[in-house]
């Protein structure tokens, strides 16, 4: 699967200053709708229909199924991504790569199946660098970025359990208890480049379905 979007007239912030000098700070400039009476605004902003984004990528997803023997099935899965995005907050700006997008994602797994009561998957996803709120530089188009990782789980579930309907799973993610981080999507200076991830977890669920 090859794909393309382009979208047109993103609403986004844009600075709404006359390009003067703020009279209490010097470092702001006088907003151009002064909108609350006896009030002096500086360094505002507003929303306007002026961005651009582009997204272009790939997906390959093969999956293919396997007769074990002595009453054992396997259903094999695997997907690589690849996907490639740019936004421009305006007609001029800096042409920007777009926030919390991982170019390449590579995920395996598969399932063993016994007869029709017994399923245990593993399940192994391999995410590379993603992109942060957080540009290099001011005028760089490039983001800083959260390193890539690599994350196991595994996943079980007996079925018929004397009852029609009745099915216990179990859930193990993060199976090997990784340190792993997500990006933050925040451009400010002030917070985490990188949020911390949940660390093995384990989740039991019993269904009955009628």
């Amino acid at each position: 699967n090859v794909y393309m979007t382009r979208v047109e007239n993103v609403i986004n912030t844009q600075s709404a200053d006359t390009g003067k000098v703020c009279p209490f700070d010097s470092s702001l400039y006088l907003g151009s709708n002064q909108y609350i009476p006896q009030a002096i605004l500086c360094g505002s902003t507003s929303k306007a229909n002026a961005g651009e984004d582009e997204y272009w990528g790939l997906d390959f997803i093969p999956q293919w199924q396997s007769w074990l023997g002595n009453g054992w099935g396997a259903d094999s899965w695997a997907s690589y991504s690849f996907i490639r995005g740019l936004t421009q907050d305006a007609s001029g700006s800096v042409v920007r790569e777009q926030i919390n997008l991982a170019s390449h994602k590579l995920k395996l797994g598969v399932t063993f199946r016994y007869q029709d009561w017994l399923t245990i998957t593993p399940r192994l996803q391999w995410i590379g660098p993603t992109t942060t709120g957080r540009a290099v530089s001011s005028g760089s188009g490039d983001r800083t970025t959260t390193d890539s990782y690599v994350q196991m789980s595994l996943h079980g579930g007996l079925h018929k359990l004397g009852i029609p309907g009745l099915s216990l799973y179990l859930d193990i993610y993060n199976l090997t208890d990784e340190r792993y981080y997500a990006a933050h999507t925040s451009s400010s200076s002030a917070v985490l480049l990188e949020v911390p991830q949940q660390p093995r977890t384990w989740l039991g669920t019993l269904e009955y379905r009628f």
